[in-house]
């Protein structure tokens, strides 16, 4: 979430300037009174105990890759993805999941599915891609700037809807504070396209 988030922090605090975040980038979900937490963004199906969950993005998944990469050997067709190394990140049915969504068979899929690089984390697995070390299964949500910006190429319009979304993760009682209120409006506003289904 750092990759959609940091390069937008200019535009929050052009209209709250008086407002300093503090930034973590972890895994674990914090117990909000014990750490110090005001909110927390989330990857999941927003279902936390004791916690109210605002969507931020609905996520879908697509091949991307460098421009470099797609120059030296083409993906016209799904087939063509076993000229290249597929990058991989978590969980580790994503892949089969888009293939199988394509329409790849059974023995397609084994045969494009095969060992490569593996990332824990969706930012490195981009970068990965950006840096032309193969196709990565890409998070939509976190990939569209760099597609855009021409780092990043999608060679094929077919998206794999996900399970898991973005979620702002908070306090019930802690959602009418004036400075998460403005940070949660001011996220929700960034991204209320991407909350479509």
């Amino acid at each position: 979430m750092a990759r959609w988030l940091v390069p937008r922090l200019t535009g929050f605090r052009a209209l709250h300037p008086g407002i300093d975040l503090h930034i973590t980038s972890e895994v674990a979900v914090h117990d909000f009174a014990r750490d110090g937490f005001d909110l927390a963004i989330r990857l999941g199906l927003g279902r936390w105990p004791g916690l109210q969950a605002d969507l931020i993005s609905r996520e879908r998944l697509s091949p991307v890759c460098s421009p470099a990469l797609l120059a030296q050997a083409p993906l016209a067709t799904v087939g063509d993805l076993q000229a290249h190394t597929l990058l991989h990140d978590q969980p580790g049915d994503l892949w089969p999941r888009w293939l199988a969504l394509a329409g790849a068979s059974r023995s397609e899929a084994e045969a494009i599915v095969r060992a490569g690089p593996g990332f824990s984390d969706s930012a490195l697995v981009l970068q990965a891609a950006a840096e032309g070390h193969g196709v990565a299964l890409g998070r939509m949500f976190l990939a569209s700037a760099d597609i855009t910006a021409g780092r990043l190429v999608k060679p094929f319009a077919l998206d794999l809807p996900n399970d898991y979304s973005y979620w702002l993760a908070y306090p019930p009682a802690a959602g009418g504070q004036p400075r998460l209120a403005a940070f949660r409006d001011w996220v929700l506003a960034e991204t209320s396209d991407w909350r479509i289904t």
